[in-house]
C-alpha cells in the first residue's frame, strides 16, 4: 500500500512536522523566550546564589526539552513494566532527555552531594539530603502520537521537603515554576504570579488524567461508577481531560479549576505538579508514597468541592481512600 504522506501538498505544513522544523520553531522559541523564563527570577525574593541555581535548573530542562523535540519523529519504542505490572511504551527520548538534564544539572550540582531520581533509573549519592526528582517525558503515548500536551518536570526536596518545582511543556511552550510558597506562570505573553480563587461547585469543572484504562476490572468498574456519579450531579461536571498529570494539575490551578484527580501515579510525576498547585493556594490530598502508586486529589479549597470527590473516593476506592493523606505548604513530603 502506498505510503500517504498528508502534508506532502504542502510544503510549509510538512516543514512544521518534520525534524527539522520542529527543532527551528523551538529554537525560535528558545532564543526569544529563555530570557522572558529567566525573568522569573526577579520575582523571587533570595539570594543571587539560589537564583543562579535555579536559572540552571531552567536552563537543564530546556536542554532536556530540545532532546525530545528533536528525535520526535524518529522515536525509539521499547516495553517496559512499571511498577504496578502496567506495560507501557518508553521512549529512546525520554531516555536521552533525562540523561541529558541530569548531565546539565551535575554541571552544577555535585552528583556527590545531591541524588537525581528518574522514570529512567538514578544516579549520585544515595544519602544526599537534596534529592532532584526528574519527569523528563510525562504523556509518552501523546508524545509518540504527535500531540503536543506532553510535558516535563523536576522537583527538588531537600531532607524529604519539597521547595522547587518546575513544569515545561516544550511544544505549547508553557512553563509552571513555584519556589519557597510562591508561583508563577510563564507563555509568551509574559509572566503571571498564580493565586487560586475558590470557585464555587456550581461551577462545576473537573480535571483528570482518567483516560486511561486499568489494568484491573474492579478498579475500571469503580471508576465507571465514578464517572457515571459525577457527570449526574447538579449541576453536571464539565470535563477535561489530559495526558498528562504534570501539566493538568497546574493548568487545573492556573485555570480555578473545582478539582483535578489522577489515578496510578508515582511520586515523581506529580511531585513538582502538587507542589505548584499548594503554592498557588489549592488543596491537596494523595495516596501516592515514595514507593508505591496511588491517587492525587487537588481542590480549590471549595469546601462542598472537597466533601464530595473525598466521599467518592471513599466509596468507590476504599483502599486508596484509607491511605490518602494531606499535602501541606510546609509539609510537602510523600509518605
Amino acid at each position: 500500500m502506498e505510503n500517504i504522506n498528508k502534508f506532502e501538498k504542502n510544503p510549509e505544513k510538512e516543514f512544521l512536522y518534520n525534524t527539522e522544523g520542529r527543532l527551528n520553531r523551538f529554537a525560535e522559541w528558545r532564543d526569544a523566550q529563555l530570557p522572558k523564563i529567566l525573568s522569573i527570577l526577579d520575582y523571587i525574593e533570595s539570594e543571587d546564589r539560589t537564583r543562579k541555581q535555579i536559572g540552571n535548573i531552567v536552563r537543564a530542562v530546556i536542554n532536556g526539552a530540545e532532546v525530545l523535540v528533536r528525535q520526535k519523529n524518529m522515536v525509539a519504542r521499547e516495553e517496559k513494566t512499571l511498577g504496578s505490572g502496567k506495560q507501557d511504551v518508553v521512549s529512546k527520548a525520554d531516555i536521552d532527555s533525562q540523561s541529558e538534564i541530569i548531565k546539565s544539572l551535575e554541571a552544577s550540582f555535585d552528583p556527590s552531594e545531591h541524588l537525581f531520581i528518574g522514570e529512567e533509573g538514578r544516579q549520585g549519592n544515595e544519602k544526599a539530603s537534596s534529592v532532584f526528582l526528574i519527569d523528563s517525558l510525562d504523556g509518552t503515548r501523546a508524545y509518540m502520537l504527535d500531540y503536543d500536551d506532553y510535558s516535563m518536570s523536576v522537583a527538588h526536596e531537600e531532607n524529604g521537603q519539597v521547595d522547587f518545582a518546575i513544569v515545561f511543556m516544550p511544544e505549547k511552550g508553557r512553563l509552571f515554576l513555584s519556589y519557597k510558597g510562591q508561583s508563577f506562570y510563564l507563555d509568551e505573553d509574559g509572566t503571571k504570579p498564580v493565586s487560586i480563587h475558590p470557585g464555587e461547585f456550581k461551577d462545576s469543572l473537573l480535571y483528570t488524567d482518567f483516560s486511561d484504562v486499568a489494568e484491573s476490572e474492579e478498579i475500571n468498574g469503580a471508576m465507571s461508577k465514578f464517572w457515571t456519579q459525577v457527570r449526574h450531579q447538579s449541576p453536571p461536571f464539565k470535563e477535561v481531560r489530559y495526558n498528562s498529570a504534570a501539566f493538568g494539575i497546574p493548568d487545573t490551578v492556573f485555570k480555578n479549576g473545582n478539582a483535578f484527580i489522577g489515578f496510578d501515579l508515582e511520586k515523581v510525576d506529580v511531585a513538582a505538579a502538587a507542589y505548584f498547585a499548594l503554592c498557588g493556594g489549592a488543596k491537596v490530598w494523595t495516596s501516592i508514597t515514595a514507593e508505591h502508586q496511588g491517587f492525587i486529589l487537588v481542590t480549590n479549597g471549595d469546601q462542598d468541592t472537597e466533601t464530595m470527590f473525598l466521599a467518592k473516593i471513599e466509596e468507590l476506592f476504599p483502599d486508596e481512600h484509607s491511605k490518602m493523606y494531606e499535602l501541606t505548604i510546609d509539609n510537602v513530603i510523600f509518605k
